[in-house]
């Protein structure tokens, strides 16, 4: 699965056995005649043309001639095979696995082509030849190119959390050192555009170890690709410094600091967090400085989280969903290349099996021993001593619910967020009217997603053996069902023994090996939980209905208490209805301790209940 070939042609033959000749048009004219709406046979056909390519016999210019008519087509049906496959369900399908591999192969193919075209022109200038400033550029070009495709390789691997495929970095770092060592590794590509960095073999080259630092395999689904953009607008902000020991560290900003991230341009190996000075293993090692890196990704955090508001009502805006969790995905960054400490956390070997559900509302489902959730039935029945049954479908929605749905909706269903539930009570038409009146400004009935019975398929438990534990938490492996929503940022509750209590966790990064074995790093949380339901009525998110959520300590006003709730639908500052054990308490979100795609766990302080919400209960009363 992870192997791919990266050995360079030993012979080639003349272009005519396959059909092609010196000049790119035919091609040309060819491509434009591809089914591209069969995007799998073109593809196929694509890669077949490529592989005949890199066996013939070109001139270096007339190579990437042919090379550059192919290369924005080859985009274009990589792109649309990601789509199938970078927020699928893991481990893949076979279907998703073959879109993969032609994905990963047509990158090969093309980096193949211009590190052909690499080797033909060192070789040239090796034998005396002389280049003239056309000839540095095209050779500049492919070298930028060439790495540029072997990265994007390595990204097809962080996108299905598999391992890397031997002799990448040893390839990419090769071509990095043969630029710096001929004085071309900053060179500009291409014109420099008064808004865009410049384009060198180094800025793409820093562009591949920053997503390597950021610890891809521990990045939300579907994450790498948007974050690769953005680490390569920063790699300007990066640099690279030969001798480390004579210079500032970029974290701690002391000399001859052993503990910075480092690569070694003379290895096959990814860049690393280096712990302690192992001289003997250093052969051409460049300490990468991300501190300014890193003061770029806070700015851009503190202008999302504290934007400039020019209006009389500030105090009503708050950030609308995509800038919530653009913002979350740039703290998660900062936090991952601030990280230290849980890089020296030593691991010990204990084996076992552990039983494992995963999801917030598959945790809630069996800590709560398999209870129905209906909490607006439990507080019709606290409000009004009113019994209701369970026989049809309608939804409890606030007053200025549309507002919000309006502005949440498409955003939430593009990036795969969980749909909002669907109550299920009394059809009783006098809790129906009351609802109505009270709550809803329309009855919106089957059009509501039925969020709770999509969920239920998840709400099962799988067995996992447990490989390592340390202080932060414990990795465990098995083979799952492709069903299962096994994703880096999912809530998961387990126990080794039936009788024990459920503990809960976090997956924090995740592997795919061959035969679809799965390995997982869970984060522990706490060792216990206790469920509760939660409902906003102020802030983001007012006007949703009530959604699981669990509390990490039954004493709400402890300081070790906090609330795990579904991301993206709260955030700080918004005033929550709480249901717990049926009485109902009235919190606000002060601080935001840890936010995936899948949850958000927030500190909490206890605030008195709004007049509004004591209206519609005296007004609920009043209808009886």
């Amino acid at each position: 699965m992870n192997t791919i070939n990266l050995a360079l042609p030993e012979l080639f033959v003349e272009p005519g056995q396959f059909g092609l000749d010196a000049d790119p048009s035919s091609i040309k004219k060819w491509l434009a005649e591809l089914p591209l709406a069969n995007f799998e046979q073109s593809a196929d056909e694509v890669l077949a043309l490529l592989h005949e390519m890199n066996q013939a016999n070109y001139l270096p210019e007339q190579r990437y001639r042919h090379l550059a008519v192919i290369q924005p087509v080859l985009h274009q049906l990589i792109d649309t095979l990601r789509t199938h496959y970078t927020s699928a369900l893991l481990p893949l399908s076979e279907k998703n696995q073959h879109k993969h591999k032609l994905a990963v192969n047509l990158n090969n193919e093309l980096a193949l082509g211009y590190r052909i075209i690499i080797q033909q022109m060192h070789t040239n200038s090796l034998e005396g030849h002389v280049s003239n400033k056309r000839e540095t550029s095209l050779f500049v070009a492919s070298m930028y190119l060439a790495i540029q495709h072997l990265s994007e390789i390595l990204t097809e691997f962080y996108l299905i959390y598999a391992a890397t495929p031997p002799k990448i970095w040893g390839e990419i770092n090769l071509i990095y050192s043969l630029a710096e060592r001929l004085d071309l590794a900053d060179q500009s590509v291409s014109k420099v555009e008064n808004d865009k960095p410049a384009l060198s073999i180094e800025s793409t080259y820093k562009c591949a170890l920053l997503l390597a630092l950021c610890s891809p395999y521990h990045m939300m689904h579907g994450e790498v690709a948007t974050i690769k953009k953005l680490l390569c607008t920063a790699s300007e902000k990066c640099s690279l410094i030969k001798n480390s020991s004579q210079n500032a560290c970029s974290t701690c900003g002391e000399p001859g600091c052993n503990g910075c991230f480092v690569i070694d341009v003379a290895r096959d190996a990814a860049p690393r967090f280096i712990l302690e000075d192992a001289s003997s293993e250093k052969i051409q090692v460049r300490e990468v400085k991300i501190r300014s890196v890193l003061s770029w990704l806070e700015s851009i955090y503190r202008k999302i989280k504290d934007p400039s508001i020019d209006t009389k009502h500030a105090q009503d805006l708050h950030l609308n969903l995509s800038d919530r969790m653009y913002r979350d995905m740039i703290r998660r960054l900062i936090d991952t290349l601030q990280r230290r400490e849980d890089r020296l956390h030593k691991r010990e070997a204990v084996l076992g099996n552990i039983t494992l559900t995963i999801g917030l509302s598959a945790s809630h489902y069996h800590i709560s021993d398999e209870a129905p959730f209906q909490p607006e039935m439990d507080e019709v029945k606290l409000h009004t001593g009113m019994q209701c049954s369970s026989r049809n479908t309608f939804s409890l929605v606030p007053v200025d619910v549309e507002a919000w749905r309006e502005e949440e909706t498409e955003t939430r269903l593009s990036h795969g967020i969980e749909l909002p539930r669907e109550s299920h009570y009394s059809d009783d038409a006098s809790v129906l009217d009351m609802w109505k009146k009270i709550y809803s400004s329309e009855f919106t009935g089957s059009n509501q997603h039925n969020h709770e019975h999509e969920m239920k398929k998840f709400h099962v438990n799988s067995s996992w053996t447990q490989k390592n534990i340390s202080e932060g938490g414990m990795c465990i492996f098995c083979q799952p069902e492709t069903t299962l929503p096994v994703r880096v940022g999912e809530l998961v509750s387990y126990h080794k023994r039936s009788n024990d209590p459920w503990t809960l966790g976090v997956i924090r990064w995740l592997k795919v090996h061959e035969n679809h074995i799965l390995e997982i790093g869970i984060m522990h949380l706490v060792n216990n939980a206790w469920n509760c339901a939660a409902r906003a009525i102020g802030g983001t998110g007012k006007g949703c209905e009530y959604f699981r959520c669990m509390i990490t300590s039954p004493e709400l006003t402890s300081d070790q208490s906090s609330i795990i709730v579904p991301t993206a639908v709260f955030d700080i500052g918004s005033k929550l209805v709480l249901n717990l054990n049926n009485v109902l308490h009235y919190i606000v979100l002060d601080e935001a301790l840890m936010t995936t795609k899948s949850i958000s766990q927030f500190r909490f302080s206890s605030t008195e209940q709004p007049d509004v919400e004591a209206d519609n209960i005296d007004r609920l009363k009043r209808l009886i």
